[in-house]
C-alpha cells in the first residue's frame, strides 16, 4: 500500500507491516492518532494539518516504513530506523557498534560476517521480535 494525502489514518495503520515504526513516528512528531477516535474518519492530510506537520515529509517517512522488508541486505541503519525493537538483538550477538558510521550503510550480512554470527539465525530472531511487537499492539 502506498499512503497518500487522502488515505485514512485507520487504513494506514491496518495496512502497515511495520507498526512499530509508525508508533515511533507518530510519537516523535506529537501525533497521537493511535487510539484517537478521529483516526477512523481522518485523512493523513487532515491529521497533518491539525498537528502542524508537513504532509509531504510525513508521507515520505511513512511510505519508506511501509516498504521496508527485513533481509540479509538490509542495512543496520534501516533496521534500527524501521524495526527499532531489534536493537537488543544486536547487543545479544555482541554487536555493540550501532552508533558507528559504518553501521548506517553496512548490511546485516556484512555485520554478521565481521562478528562471526550466523545471519539466518539472527534474521529469525529479529523477525520473531518484530512479530511479537506487532501482536502486542
Amino acid at each position: 500500500m502506498t499512503v497518500s494525502r487522502d488515505t485514512l489514518i485507520i487504513d494506514m495503520l491496518r495496512a502497515c507491516p511495520n507498526l512499530s515504526v509508525l508508533v515511533g513516528l507518530f510519537d516523535e512528531i506529537g501525533m497521537h492518532c493511535l487510539g484517537c477516535h478521529l483516526s477512523e474518519d481522518e485523512t493523513v492530510a487532515e491529521a497533518c494539518e491539525v498537528h502542524g506537520v508537513d504532509v509531504e515529509s510525513f508521507l515520505a517517512r511513512v511510505n519508506a516504513a511501509m516498504r521496508f522488508e527485513l533481509t540479509k541486505d538490509s542495512t543496520i541503519g534501516d533496521i534500527l530506523r524501521y524495526a527499532p525493537e531489534c536493537e537488543p538483538i544486536f547487543y545479544a550477538y555482541g554487536m555493540h557498534c550501532l552508533g558507528c558510521e559504518i553501521s548506517e550503510s553496512e548490511t546485516l550480512e556484512e555485520a554478521c560476517a565481521a562478528h562471526l554470527v550466523d545471519v539466518d539465525e539472527m534474521l529469525d530472531k529479529m523477525r520473531e521480535v518484530i512479530l511479537d511487537f506487532q501482536v502486542q499492539d
